[in-house]
């Protein structure tokens, strides 16, 4: 039997829209580690901590759409958490940015699938990208200039 390094599993699923689809994650992944241009992490970095959040979310609550969201979700908490412990470390300055993250947490946390899908995949990722982009500038304007 093969020997696969430490730390990888290999996920078999017969799932044919599963294989067809991954390939989108992927490049989707990829735009969005692209897209953030983060200054401090390498894109092997934020891949990584990508990996590892989904990781905890799938072992917590198994594997699919609904982790792929609790995923998303759990990013989002810690981006709102990162957010107050910046606002403890300049004398509880909070801002736009503050706002931004927490209306965002919530439409993920309490969002409903059935209601994106309804209104479209495609128009909520396109809105969620453009709101990912407030923010980023929102926290920029409060913390770095």
């Amino acid at each position: 039997m093969p020997q696969f390094p430490s730390g990888q599993t290999l996920l078999i699923d017969a799932d044919d829209t599963l294989w067809e689809n991954n390939v989108y994650f992927e490049r989707a992944i990829a735009a969005f580690i692209g897209y953030l241009n983060h200054d401090t992490c390498t894109p092997e970095e934020v891949r990584l901590t990508l990996n590892g959040v989904e990781r905890e979310t799938i072992l917590a609550h198994g594997y699919g759409l609904t982790s792929f969201s609790r995923s998303l979700v759990s990013c989002y908490d810690q981006v709102t958490r990162y957010l107050d412990l910046l606002a403890l470390a300049y004398s509880g300055k909070r801002g736009e940015c503050h706002r931004l993250a927490g209306e965002m947490h919530a439409r993920l946390r309490y969002g409903q699938i059935e209601q994106i899908m309804e209104t479209g995949l495609h128009e909520f990722l396109t809105d969620f990208i453009a709101d990912n982009a407030r923010l980023g500038a929102a926290i920029a304007e409060q913390y770095l200039t």
